[in-house]
């Protein structure tokens, strides 16, 4: 078997430096020395989705003492998808409808120039049995280690 030429600490690297465009295909691209994006789906469907490993990474670009906590929910509508895996009926605030899609549930903090992604999990009813607001104090408690105290929590 050949080594994975993608690893996941390039790849959260490249998300928190990522002004917008957030795609394995726009990954790949960026990668020095440059690989295929299958390297980079392939490492994420790999990769157990751990909050944890993501806050070992970004704590040291958080202030401890200040700014908010974000909470967002975000549908990617995926229209011609709809037999994959966590993809079901979420309502889009974009199309103001029920489309097929996954949902996207994000932590963030900021400090209003700044927002570093703290917890994003993907929200799948079928599987852990949590509703969205079973989910906020779970991400809110990986979000808070020793003398974590922002400002305040925001979330629609």
């Amino acid at each position: 078997m050949n080594r994975p030429k993608s690893n996941a600490e390039n790849y959260i690297q490249w998300l928190i430096a990522s002004p917008k465009v957030v795609s394995c295909t726009e990954a790949a691209r960026t990668d020095r020395p440059p690989v295929a994006h299958d390297a980079y789906t392939r490492l994420l469907g790999r990769l157990d989705p751990q909050p944890e490993i993501l806050w070992q990474q970004v704590e040291n670009l958080v202030q401890l003492d200040s700014g908010d906590l974000v909470v967002d929910d975000t549908t990617i509508d995926q229209p011609y998808r709809p037999h994959i895996e966590l993809v079901t009926p979420h309502w889009s605030g974009q199309h103001r409808a029920v489309v097929e899609g996954l949902n996207l549930i994000t932590l963030l903090w900021t400090d209003g120039d700044l927002s570093i992604p703290v917890d994003g999990p993907v929200f799948d009813t079928e599987k852990d049995g949590k509703s969205k607001n079973d989910q906020l104090p779970q991400m809110l408690e990986t979000a808070r280690p020793p003398g974590f105290k922002p400002d305040g929590v925001l979330w629609d």
